[in-house]
């Protein structure tokens, strides 16, 4: 790679640690019912990313990114996300359910990418996780009318897709049982704490419960904005 290219591929690529997990609340505050309340859902996407950290001790993180800070062992470890490729070129975001249409032959150590970047390849980090710590592998690449962003966390066998287009976000994700899920886009109403506010009577009574909107990004950045009460925690 020319000092030039280097530089601009550097340029774009995102440092992981001081993007990851930044929470921010803003927005507006409104009231729900307990119906509106039936509408906060979880995955298995936002139940994984709701458990990673990015505090890795500097030895760990040296040790897992040196596993796969080569072109073999991304191409190895990527293989694993078969059943993800497979959706992915089920629903035409791919042209065949295969690693063909990443750069793999340079990967970037400390760094994790994201769809909406400028430049394809592929990189590797690592993050915590309450099951242990993770080499976090990430590939993306650029088709005619959206982008596709590749994750991998082989110590845990857990794999994901991020798709960017014009009309949103697709998030597709398998945790190693082959069992793809796939949502668009990956916000939800998250319950942060019941209140000793009795909204319901009964045994047991119902109080309010205080919600915020979060959205989870493809490195498991964690942003919330508006906040909500809604009746049916159990106080």
């Amino acid at each position: 790679m020319s000092e030039d290219n280097d530089i601009n591929r550097r340029s774009v690529l995102r440092g992981f640690g001081a993007a990851a997990m930044s929470v921010s609340f803003i927005g507006t505050a409104t009231a729900e019912s307990a119906d509106s309340a039936a509408t906060t859902r979880t995955d298995p996407f936002r139940e994984f990313a709701s458990d990673v950290s990015t505090e890795v001790d500097e030895g760990t993180r040296a040790e897992l990114v040196g596993r796969y800070d080569d072109p073999e062992s991304v191409r190895e470890e990527f293989a694993a996300a078969a059943p993800v490729l497979d959706e992915l070129a089920a629903r035409g975001h791919l042209e065949s359910a295969s690693l063909s249409a990443f750069a793999l032959d340079e990967v970037e150590t400390d760094v994790a990418l994201e769809p909406s970047d400028a430049a394809t390849g592929a990189g590797v980090t690592a993050v915590g996780h309450t099951e242990g710590a993770t080499a976090h592998l990430t590939a993306t690449t650029e088709l005619a009318d959206h982008r596709v962003a590749l994750y991998r966390n082989p110590e845990l066998d857990n794999t994901h897709a991020f798709v960017e287009t014009d009309d949103g976000q697709l998030v597709v994700h398998d945790m190693g049982d082959d069992e793809v899920t796939t949502t668009s886009g990956d916000c939800a109403w998250e319950a942060v704490n019941c209140t000793n506010d009795i909204c319901q009577t009964g045994d047991p009574a119902s109080c309010t419960e205080e919600q915020h909107y979060c959205c989870y990004g493809p490195n498991y950045e964690r942003e919330c904005s508006d906040v909500r009460w809604v009746c049916g925690c159990t106080c």
